[in-house]
Protein backbone atom coordinates (compact mmCIF):
# COMPACT_ATOMS: atom_id res chain seq x y z
CA UNK A 1 0.00 0.00 0.00
CA UNK A 2 1.31 3.45 -0.96
CA UNK A 3 1.97 5.91 1.88
CA UNK A 4 1.03 9.51 1.12
CA UNK A 5 2.43 12.18 3.42
CA UNK A 6 0.33 15.34 3.35
CA UNK A 7 1.74 18.86 3.63
CA UNK A 8 -0.18 21.67 5.39
CA UNK A 9 -0.99 23.46 2.12
CA UNK A 10 -2.82 20.34 0.90
CA UNK A 11 -5.10 20.32 3.95
CA UNK A 12 -5.83 24.01 3.35
CA UNK A 13 -6.81 23.38 -0.28
CA UNK A 14 -10.10 21.61 0.47
CA UNK A 15 -11.82 19.62 3.28
CA UNK A 16 -9.79 16.63 4.46
CA UNK A 17 -12.58 14.12 3.80
CA UNK A 18 -12.64 15.24 0.17
CA UNK A 19 -8.85 14.85 -0.01
CA UNK A 20 -8.99 11.31 1.39
CA UNK A 21 -11.76 10.34 -1.05
CA UNK A 22 -9.72 11.68 -3.99
CA UNK A 23 -7.06 9.00 -3.44
CA UNK A 24 -7.31 5.30 -4.12
CA UNK A 25 -6.93 3.14 -1.01
CA UNK A 26 -3.65 4.10 0.66
CA UNK A 27 -2.04 4.99 3.97
CA UNK A 28 -2.38 8.72 4.63
CA UNK A 29 0.16 10.19 7.04
CA UNK A 30 -0.19 13.62 8.62
CA UNK A 31 3.05 14.64 10.39
CA UNK A 32 2.56 16.29 13.78
CA UNK A 33 4.12 19.61 12.61
CA UNK A 34 1.40 19.77 9.94
CA UNK A 35 -1.28 19.39 12.61
CA UNK A 36 0.34 22.13 14.70
CA UNK A 37 0.73 24.44 11.70
CA UNK A 38 -2.88 23.77 10.68
CA UNK A 39 -4.08 25.10 14.03
CA UNK A 40 -2.64 28.54 13.28
CA UNK A 41 -5.03 28.95 10.33
CA UNK A 42 -8.22 28.53 12.39
CA UNK A 43 -8.31 32.27 13.03
CA UNK A 44 -7.08 33.30 9.58
CA UNK A 45 -8.71 36.34 8.00
CA UNK A 46 -9.00 34.27 4.82
CA UNK A 47 -12.37 32.48 5.15
CA UNK A 48 -11.39 29.55 2.92
CA UNK A 49 -8.21 28.79 4.87
CA UNK A 50 -10.18 29.11 8.11
CA UNK A 51 -12.93 26.79 6.88
CA UNK A 52 -10.60 24.08 5.56
CA UNK A 53 -8.33 24.09 8.63
CA UNK A 54 -11.34 23.64 10.91
CA UNK A 55 -12.82 20.98 8.61
CA UNK A 56 -9.56 19.00 8.83
CA UNK A 57 -9.49 19.22 12.62
CA UNK A 58 -13.12 18.10 12.92
CA UNK A 59 -12.54 15.18 10.57
CA UNK A 60 -9.45 14.00 12.48
CA UNK A 61 -11.27 14.41 15.80
CA UNK A 62 -14.08 12.11 14.61
CA UNK A 63 -11.51 9.44 13.74
CA UNK A 64 -10.46 9.19 17.39
CA UNK A 65 -13.60 7.22 18.17
CA UNK A 66 -12.62 4.59 15.59
CA UNK A 67 -9.07 3.84 16.73
CA UNK A 68 -5.69 5.20 17.77
CA UNK A 69 -4.49 7.99 15.50
CA UNK A 70 -0.82 7.30 16.29
CA UNK A 71 -1.29 3.65 15.21
CA UNK A 72 -3.48 4.50 12.24
CA UNK A 73 -7.26 4.41 11.85
CA UNK A 74 -8.58 2.10 9.13
CA UNK A 75 -11.57 3.53 7.25
CA UNK A 76 -14.36 1.51 5.54
CA UNK A 77 -13.00 2.78 2.20
CA UNK A 78 -9.73 0.94 2.83
CA UNK A 79 -7.73 4.09 3.63
CA UNK A 80 -5.64 4.33 6.77
CA UNK A 81 -5.16 7.74 8.40
CA UNK A 82 -2.27 8.20 10.82
CA UNK A 83 -0.76 11.10 12.79
CA UNK A 84 3.03 10.61 12.73
CA UNK A 85 5.08 11.66 15.76
CA UNK A 86 8.31 9.75 15.05
CA UNK A 87 11.54 10.16 13.05
CA UNK A 88 12.77 13.36 14.73
CA UNK A 89 16.15 11.60 15.00
CA UNK A 90 16.59 11.34 11.21
CA UNK A 91 19.57 13.38 9.99
CA UNK A 92 19.09 15.56 6.94
CA UNK A 93 21.95 16.90 4.79
CA UNK A 94 22.76 20.52 3.86
CA UNK A 95 22.25 21.74 7.46
CA UNK A 96 18.49 21.68 7.07
CA UNK A 97 16.90 23.25 10.15
CA UNK A 98 14.52 20.57 11.44
CA UNK A 99 12.81 23.11 13.71
CA UNK A 100 11.04 24.28 10.54
CA UNK A 101 7.88 22.42 9.59
CA UNK A 102 8.93 21.76 5.98
CA UNK A 103 12.14 19.98 6.98
CA UNK A 104 10.40 18.07 9.77
CA UNK A 105 7.94 16.76 7.15
CA UNK A 106 10.90 15.61 5.05
CA UNK A 107 12.27 13.81 8.13
CA UNK A 108 9.02 11.86 8.37
CA UNK A 109 9.20 10.95 4.67
CA UNK A 110 12.81 9.72 4.97
CA UNK A 111 11.99 7.75 8.12
CA UNK A 112 8.99 6.01 6.59
CA UNK A 113 11.00 5.23 3.46
CA UNK A 114 13.79 3.69 5.55
CA UNK A 115 11.13 1.42 7.10
CA UNK A 116 10.46 0.08 3.63
CA UNK A 117 7.28 2.01 2.84
CA UNK A 118 6.59 3.40 -0.64
CA UNK A 119 6.34 7.10 0.20
CA UNK A 120 4.83 9.92 -1.86
CA UNK A 121 4.96 13.46 -0.49
CA UNK A 122 1.87 15.46 -1.52
CA UNK A 123 2.52 19.19 -1.45
CA UNK A 124 1.76 22.37 -3.37
CA UNK A 125 5.15 23.79 -2.37
CA UNK A 126 7.44 23.67 -5.42
CA UNK A 127 10.64 24.07 -3.39
CA UNK A 128 9.68 21.24 -1.05
CA UNK A 129 9.09 18.94 -4.02
CA UNK A 130 12.59 19.80 -5.27
CA UNK A 131 14.12 19.07 -1.84
CA UNK A 132 12.21 15.79 -1.66
CA UNK A 133 13.61 14.78 -5.03
CA UNK A 134 17.15 15.56 -3.84
CA UNK A 135 16.54 13.28 -0.83
CA UNK A 136 15.26 10.48 -3.05
CA UNK A 137 11.61 10.91 -2.05
CA UNK A 138 8.86 10.74 -4.64
CA UNK A 139 6.80 13.95 -4.57
CA UNK A 140 3.73 15.14 -6.43
CA UNK A 141 1.82 18.37 -6.66
CA UNK A 142 -1.53 17.88 -5.02
CA UNK A 143 -4.47 19.25 -6.92
CA UNK A 144 -6.13 18.42 -10.21
CA UNK A 145 -3.81 19.47 -13.00
CA UNK A 146 -4.86 20.29 -16.56
CA UNK A 147 -2.62 20.14 -19.62
CA UNK A 148 -2.85 23.72 -20.91
CA UNK A 149 -1.60 22.78 -24.37
CA UNK A 150 -4.77 20.75 -24.88
CA UNK A 151 -7.15 22.92 -22.86
CA UNK A 152 -10.57 23.04 -24.49
CA UNK A 153 -11.13 26.34 -26.38
CA UNK A 154 -14.84 25.94 -27.02
CA UNK A 155 -14.44 26.72 -30.74
CA UNK A 156 -12.66 25.53 -33.85
CA UNK A 157 -11.58 27.56 -36.88
CA UNK A 158 -11.64 25.83 -40.26
CA UNK A 159 -10.88 27.13 -43.76
CA UNK A 160 -13.17 25.37 -46.20
CA UNK A 161 -13.36 24.95 -49.94
CA UNK A 162 -16.52 26.03 -51.75
CA UNK A 163 -18.24 22.59 -51.99
CA UNK A 164 -17.67 21.88 -48.28
CA UNK A 165 -19.00 25.31 -47.33
CA UNK A 166 -22.12 24.79 -49.45
CA UNK A 167 -22.79 21.41 -47.80
CA UNK A 168 -22.30 22.98 -44.38
CA UNK A 169 -24.72 25.82 -45.14
CA UNK A 170 -27.29 23.40 -46.55
CA UNK A 171 -27.17 20.59 -43.97
CA UNK A 172 -25.26 21.86 -40.94
CA UNK A 173 -22.93 18.88 -41.39
CA UNK A 174 -19.17 18.82 -41.86
CA UNK A 175 -16.71 15.95 -42.13
CA UNK A 176 -13.96 16.10 -39.51
CA UNK A 177 -11.59 13.62 -37.89
CA UNK A 178 -12.32 15.08 -34.45
CA UNK A 179 -16.00 15.00 -33.45
CA UNK A 180 -17.57 18.19 -32.13
CA UNK A 181 -18.68 18.39 -28.49
CA UNK A 182 -22.05 19.76 -27.41
CA UNK A 183 -22.06 23.58 -27.62
CA UNK A 184 -18.68 23.70 -29.34
CA UNK A 185 -18.51 26.44 -31.97
CA UNK A 186 -17.35 26.24 -35.57
CA UNK A 187 -15.93 29.37 -37.18
CA UNK A 188 -15.79 28.42 -40.85
CA UNK A 189 -14.43 30.56 -43.67
CA UNK A 190 -14.34 30.42 -47.44
CA UNK A 191 -12.38 33.28 -48.93
CA UNK A 192 -13.67 36.46 -47.29
CA UNK A 193 -16.98 34.84 -46.29
CA UNK A 194 -17.40 33.16 -42.92
CA UNK A 195 -20.11 31.71 -40.71
CA UNK A 196 -20.32 30.86 -37.01
CA UNK A 197 -22.32 27.90 -35.76
CA UNK A 198 -22.74 25.90 -32.57
CA UNK A 199 -22.99 22.11 -32.44
CA UNK A 200 -26.32 21.04 -30.91
CA UNK A 201 -25.54 17.33 -30.58
CA UNK A 202 -26.50 16.40 -34.14
CA UNK A 203 -25.55 19.29 -36.42
CA UNK A 204 -24.16 22.82 -36.57
CA UNK A 205 -26.74 25.54 -35.93
CA UNK A 206 -25.73 28.97 -37.20
CA UNK A 207 -25.89 31.83 -34.70
CA UNK A 208 -27.18 35.35 -35.14
CA UNK A 209 -24.26 37.77 -35.23
CA UNK A 210 -24.22 41.43 -34.22
CA UNK A 211 -26.70 41.21 -31.34
CA UNK A 212 -27.02 44.40 -29.30
CA UNK A 213 -26.87 43.69 -25.56
CA UNK A 214 -27.34 46.70 -23.31
CA UNK A 215 -25.74 49.03 -25.83
CA UNK A 216 -22.72 46.92 -26.83
CA UNK A 217 -21.96 44.36 -29.52
CA UNK A 218 -19.33 41.69 -30.09
CA UNK A 219 -16.46 42.92 -32.23
CA UNK A 220 -14.76 39.63 -33.09
CA UNK A 221 -15.79 36.04 -33.79
CA UNK A 222 -14.93 34.65 -30.38
CA UNK A 223 -16.92 37.39 -28.68
CA UNK A 224 -19.88 36.46 -30.91
CA UNK A 225 -19.59 32.91 -29.55
CA UNK A 226 -19.57 34.18 -25.97
CA UNK A 227 -22.62 36.39 -26.51
CA UNK A 228 -24.52 33.44 -27.97
CA UNK A 229 -23.88 31.38 -24.83
CA UNK A 230 -24.64 34.25 -22.45
CA UNK A 231 -28.07 34.84 -24.02
CA UNK A 232 -29.12 31.20 -24.32
CA UNK A 233 -31.44 30.30 -21.39
CA UNK A 234 -30.73 26.59 -21.89
CA UNK A 235 -27.04 27.13 -21.06
CA UNK A 236 -26.83 27.27 -17.26
CA UNK A 237 -23.04 27.46 -16.90
CA UNK A 238 -20.65 29.56 -19.00
CA UNK A 239 -16.89 30.01 -18.68
CA UNK A 240 -14.67 32.44 -20.56
CA UNK A 241 -10.87 32.65 -20.42
CA UNK A 242 -9.04 35.56 -21.98
CA UNK A 243 -6.39 38.21 -21.43
CA UNK A 244 -6.87 41.77 -20.26
CA UNK A 245 -9.26 43.66 -22.52
CA UNK A 246 -10.65 40.60 -24.28
CA UNK A 247 -14.20 41.67 -23.36
CA UNK A 248 -15.12 38.72 -21.14
CA UNK A 249 -16.28 40.78 -18.14
CA UNK A 250 -17.90 43.60 -20.13
CA UNK A 251 -19.99 41.28 -22.31
CA UNK A 252 -20.99 39.12 -19.33
CA UNK A 253 -22.15 42.15 -17.36
CA UNK A 254 -24.04 43.51 -20.36
CA UNK A 255 -25.79 40.18 -20.93
CA UNK A 256 -26.71 39.89 -17.27
CA UNK A 257 -28.19 43.39 -17.01
CA UNK A 258 -29.93 43.04 -20.36
CA UNK A 259 -31.70 39.90 -19.15
CA UNK A 260 -32.91 41.53 -15.94
CA UNK A 261 -34.81 44.02 -18.09
CA UNK A 262 -38.49 43.20 -18.48
CA UNK A 263 -39.19 41.08 -21.57
CA UNK A 264 -42.91 41.31 -22.19
CA UNK A 265 -44.19 40.95 -18.63
CA UNK A 266 -41.38 38.72 -17.34
CA UNK A 267 -37.64 39.18 -16.94
CA UNK A 268 -35.35 36.17 -17.21
CA UNK A 269 -33.43 36.88 -13.99
CA UNK A 270 -34.32 38.84 -10.87
CA UNK A 271 -30.86 40.41 -10.52
CA UNK A 272 -27.19 40.22 -11.46
CA UNK A 273 -25.06 38.94 -8.58
CA UNK A 274 -21.39 39.92 -9.01
CA UNK A 275 -18.52 38.45 -6.96
CA UNK A 276 -14.79 38.76 -7.38
CA UNK A 277 -12.55 36.36 -5.41
CA UNK A 278 -9.53 38.60 -4.92
CA UNK A 279 -7.30 37.62 -2.03
CA UNK A 280 -7.76 40.97 -0.23
CA UNK A 281 -11.53 40.42 -0.02
CA UNK A 282 -11.08 37.49 2.33
CA UNK A 283 -8.15 39.00 4.20
CA UNK A 284 -9.11 42.62 4.75
CA UNK A 285 -12.85 43.10 4.30
CA UNK A 286 -13.47 43.33 8.05
CA UNK A 287 -11.24 46.39 8.41
CA UNK A 288 -13.17 48.50 5.91
CA UNK A 289 -16.03 50.68 7.20
CA UNK A 290 -19.68 50.35 6.28
CA UNK A 291 -21.99 47.60 5.11
CA UNK A 292 -20.94 44.56 3.11
CA UNK A 293 -21.80 46.38 -0.12
CA UNK A 294 -19.63 49.35 0.92
CA UNK A 295 -16.80 47.06 2.00
CA UNK A 296 -16.57 45.13 -1.26
CA UNK A 297 -16.92 48.30 -3.35
CA UNK A 298 -13.19 49.22 -3.35
CA UNK A 299 -12.25 45.71 -4.53
CA UNK A 300 -14.75 45.81 -7.40
CA UNK A 301 -13.43 48.94 -9.11
CA UNK A 302 -13.08 47.12 -12.44
CA UNK A 303 -16.73 46.11 -12.27
CA UNK A 304 -17.78 49.73 -11.69
CA UNK A 305 -15.63 50.82 -14.65
CA UNK A 306 -17.45 48.36 -16.89
CA UNK A 307 -20.84 49.37 -15.49
CA UNK A 308 -20.17 53.04 -16.17
CA UNK A 309 -19.13 52.23 -19.73
CA UNK A 310 -22.31 50.21 -20.29
CA UNK A 311 -24.63 52.77 -18.76
CA UNK A 312 -23.04 55.57 -20.78
CA UNK A 313 -24.58 53.80 -23.80
CA UNK A 314 -27.79 52.79 -22.07
CA UNK A 315 -28.34 55.25 -19.22
CA UNK A 316 -32.08 55.83 -19.34
CA UNK A 317 -34.47 56.05 -16.38
CA UNK A 318 -38.10 54.96 -16.31
CA UNK A 319 -39.26 58.26 -17.82
CA UNK A 320 -36.85 57.82 -20.73
CA UNK A 321 -34.56 60.63 -19.58
CA UNK A 322 -30.85 60.20 -20.10
CA UNK A 323 -28.80 59.94 -16.90
CA UNK A 324 -25.08 60.35 -16.39
CA UNK A 325 -23.22 57.00 -15.98
CA UNK A 326 -22.57 57.41 -12.25
CA UNK A 327 -26.23 58.02 -11.50
CA UNK A 328 -27.26 55.19 -13.82
CA UNK A 329 -25.05 52.73 -11.91
CA UNK A 330 -26.55 53.97 -8.64
CA UNK A 331 -30.01 53.46 -10.15
CA UNK A 332 -29.23 49.82 -11.03
CA UNK A 333 -27.99 49.15 -7.50
CA UNK A 334 -30.76 51.07 -5.73
CA UNK A 335 -33.41 49.09 -7.61
CA UNK A 336 -31.60 45.82 -6.80
CA UNK A 337 -30.76 45.02 -10.41
CA UNK A 338 -27.10 44.48 -9.43
CA UNK A 339 -25.86 43.00 -6.17
CA UNK A 340 -22.16 43.07 -5.23
CA UNK A 341 -21.14 40.50 -2.64
CA UNK A 342 -18.07 38.99 -1.03
CA UNK A 343 -17.39 35.46 -2.26
CA UNK A 344 -18.13 33.97 1.18
CA UNK A 345 -21.75 35.14 0.75
CA UNK A 346 -22.48 32.12 -1.43
CA UNK A 347 -21.52 29.44 1.12
CA UNK A 348 -24.62 27.75 2.52
CA UNK A 349 -27.01 29.53 0.14
CA UNK A 350 -29.28 28.26 -2.61
CA UNK A 351 -29.63 31.07 -5.13
CA UNK A 352 -32.64 30.91 -7.52
CA UNK A 353 -33.33 32.93 -10.66
CA UNK A 354 -30.20 35.06 -10.69
CA UNK A 355 -27.45 35.80 -13.18
CA UNK A 356 -24.25 35.11 -11.21
CA UNK A 357 -21.00 36.56 -12.53
CA UNK A 358 -17.73 35.47 -10.92
CA UNK A 359 -14.91 37.73 -12.11
CA UNK A 360 -11.20 36.82 -11.73
CA UNK A 361 -12.21 33.16 -11.38
CA UNK A 362 -8.64 32.02 -12.04
CA UNK A 363 -7.99 32.76 -8.34
CA UNK A 364 -10.44 30.06 -7.22
CA UNK A 365 -9.48 26.56 -6.14
CA UNK A 366 -11.40 23.57 -7.45
CA UNK A 367 -13.17 23.25 -4.09
CA UNK A 368 -14.26 26.89 -4.22
CA UNK A 369 -15.60 26.45 -7.77
CA UNK A 370 -17.51 23.37 -6.64
CA UNK A 371 -18.98 25.37 -3.73
CA UNK A 372 -20.16 28.11 -6.10
CA UNK A 373 -21.66 25.90 -8.80
CA UNK A 374 -23.38 23.62 -6.26
CA UNK A 375 -25.20 26.65 -4.74
CA UNK A 376 -27.14 27.30 -7.93
CA UNK A 377 -30.92 27.26 -7.62
CA UNK A 378 -33.63 26.92 -10.27
CA UNK A 379 -33.43 29.20 -13.33
CA UNK A 380 -30.02 30.59 -12.31
CA UNK A 381 -27.15 31.09 -14.74
CA UNK A 382 -23.52 31.08 -13.57
CA UNK A 383 -20.75 32.77 -15.56
CA UNK A 384 -17.10 32.46 -14.53
CA UNK A 385 -14.50 34.57 -16.33
CA UNK A 386 -10.77 34.88 -15.80
CA UNK A 387 -7.25 35.16 -17.13
CA UNK A 388 -5.03 32.20 -16.25
CA UNK A 389 -1.94 34.32 -16.91
CA UNK A 390 -2.83 36.60 -13.96
CA UNK A 391 -3.14 34.40 -10.87
CA UNK A 392 -2.77 36.20 -7.53
CA UNK A 393 -3.46 33.20 -5.28
CA UNK A 394 -0.02 31.81 -4.28
CA UNK A 395 -1.47 28.32 -3.83
CA UNK A 396 -2.66 28.07 -7.43
CA UNK A 397 -1.05 27.86 -10.85
CA UNK A 398 -2.22 28.19 -14.45
CA UNK A 399 -2.91 24.47 -14.76
CA UNK A 400 -4.39 23.59 -11.36
CA UNK A 401 -6.80 26.44 -10.59
CA UNK A 402 -10.52 25.81 -10.32
CA UNK A 403 -11.41 27.60 -13.56
CA UNK A 404 -9.35 25.38 -15.88
CA UNK A 405 -10.48 22.28 -13.99
CA UNK A 406 -14.09 23.34 -14.47
CA UNK A 407 -13.53 23.76 -18.21
CA UNK A 408 -11.87 20.35 -18.45
CA UNK A 409 -14.56 18.58 -16.44
CA UNK A 410 -17.68 20.15 -18.02
CA UNK A 411 -16.72 20.26 -21.71
CA UNK A 412 -19.33 18.51 -23.80
CA UNK A 413 -22.17 18.87 -21.26
CA UNK A 414 -25.46 20.06 -22.79
CA UNK A 415 -26.02 22.87 -20.28
CA UNK A 416 -22.45 24.18 -20.46
CA UNK A 417 -20.48 26.33 -22.87
CA UNK A 418 -16.96 27.76 -22.93
CA UNK A 419 -15.06 30.30 -25.03
CA UNK A 420 -11.36 31.07 -25.07
CA UNK A 421 -10.88 34.69 -26.16
CA UNK A 422 -7.59 35.17 -27.98
CA UNK A 423 -7.76 38.82 -28.98
CA UNK A 424 -7.39 41.92 -26.80
CA UNK A 425 -9.78 44.69 -27.84
CA UNK A 426 -8.97 47.30 -25.21
CA UNK A 427 -6.28 49.23 -27.13
CA UNK A 428 -3.15 48.57 -29.24
CA UNK A 429 -1.02 49.34 -26.16
CA UNK A 430 -2.97 46.91 -23.97
CA UNK A 431 -2.67 44.18 -26.59
CA UNK A 432 1.07 44.75 -26.89
CA UNK A 433 1.45 44.57 -23.10
CA UNK A 434 -0.45 41.28 -22.95
CA UNK A 435 1.79 39.78 -25.65
CA UNK A 436 5.15 41.11 -24.45
CA UNK A 437 5.01 41.27 -20.65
Amino acid sequence: MVTRVLDTNVLLDRPLKEIVDSFESCKIVIPIPVLIELDTFKTSQNPNLRFNSRAASRYIDKLRSHGDLHEGVILPSGHTVKIELNFSNISLPFNMDVSKADFRILQVCVGLQEKGEEVILCTQDTNERILADVLGIQAESYGDSVNLSSLYKGWRYLELDKPTMLVLLDTGKIKTDIPFLSNEFLIASYGTDYVIGRYNGSKIEFIEKGKNIYGVQAINNQQECLVDLLLDPEIKLVTAIGGAGSGKTLLSLAAGIDQTEVIGSVNKYSKVLVMRPQEPIGREIGFLPGSEQQKVGPWLGAIFDNLEFLTSNHAVNKAGMTRNPENAVAYLMDYDRIDLRALTFIRGRSIPRQFILIDEAQNLSLHEVKTIVSRVGHDTKVVLVGDIEQIDNPRLSANNNGLVNLVDAFKGQKIYGHVFLEKTERSPLAELAVNLL
